[in-house]
């Protein structure tokens, strides 16, 4: 009995903690700003607070015209930063922004 109910709390306790470390992508792109690192080319920089780039969902938009969407964002602990993995959505050319 005393192990099924640790199982009970380990199902229960799993998803909440993935929920809460899974926290708004988009708003953890807003905090910074993104230099270019390799890859096809948007710009130097990447700023999601400029009002011409944009982000809805995994896509982001530069004029309001979808240009490339959003493959993962990669946490590296040891340099600690992180890099943006996007992809150009005519081409599939792929680019790394990186955290400054």
């Amino acid at each position: 009995m005393r192990h099924i109910k640790r199982f009970s709390i380990f199902f229960i306790l799993i998803p909440i903690a993935f929920t809460l470390s899974c926290s708004n992508t988009n708003d953890k792109l807003k905090e910074g700003f993104w230099k270019h690192a390799g890859g096809f080319y948007i710009g130097d920089i990447i700023d999601f607070k400029n009002k011409s780039i944009q982000i809805k969902n995994d896509t982001i938009f530069k004029n309001d015209t979808a240009i490339a969407r959003i493959e993962k964002l990669e946490t590296r602990w040891l340099a600690g930063d992180k890099v943006l993995h996007i992809k150009a959505i005519p081409s599939g050319k792929s680019a790394r922004y990186v955290e400054k």
